[in-house]
């Protein structure tokens, strides 16, 4: 098992509040990570599925 994972923050507005919320715990819960930011504006595979919630 190689106790990884990989996480994704898909979000419709440019803000690092819940990357840097999700990082803060990580850290207070003493989780080592290897963080990579990477910015993809606008992901063509993606589609607005929010008037289904």
């Amino acid at each position: 098992m190689s106790r990884k994972f990989t996480f994704d923050f898909i979000q419709k507005f440019h803000s690092p509040i819940c990357v840097n919320a999700f990082l803060k715990g990580l850290d207070e819960n003493g989780i080592s990570y290897d963080f990579q930011d990477g910015v993809l504006e606008e992901p063509s595979n993606m589609r607005d599925i929010s008037s289904l919630c």
